[in-house]
């Protein structure tokens, strides 16, 4: 028998075990473990302690993938990168906002944009990719 068809056949195999299991009913099942000699508290205290233990290995990775998360750069925004000169980056970003209506945003109640507010849009249009800046960030 091949390695494909073994493999396959073992898999029909726990599928059937894992169905059959699933039929039996939890008194025939705690019935069956008595009979056997079973010690029912020591496997369900063995039980809890093996969960236990995979919850807190789980615990463990995940507070290990937040420290890299947030020992990364934060974002686009804390790495510097090139922008076109003032002038330059507000034609882009009107051009950009009239181009796609979807993108529009609201002015504070007729209040003018500062310089900030003008490349934090730039900023934001370039990573939703509405704007895409040459090499030399004009």
């Amino acid at each position: 028998m091949s390695r494909d068809k073994a493999s396959e056949l073992f898999a029909r195999m726990q599928d059937a075990a894992l169905e059959d299991l699933l039929r039996t009913s939890d008194q025939d099942i705690l019935k069956e473990a008595a009979e056997d000699g079973r010690d029912l508290k020591g496997v369900a205290a063995a039980l809890r302690e093996r969960i236990a233990a995979q919850m807190a290995q789980a615990r463990r990775e995940r507070l290990i993938r937040a420290r890299k998360q947030l020992d990364a750069p934060k974002d686009s925004h804390s790495v510097p990168r090139p922008r076109p000169p003032f002038q330059q980056l507000k034609r882009l970003v009107i051009d950009t906002l009239r181009a796609t209506p979807a993108a529009g945003v609201a002015f504070r109640e007729g209040q003018r944009q500062t310089e900030a507010d003008w490349e934090s849009m730039y900023d934001d249009l370039v990573d939703l990719g509405a704007i895409q800046p040459r090499d030399d960030g004009h």
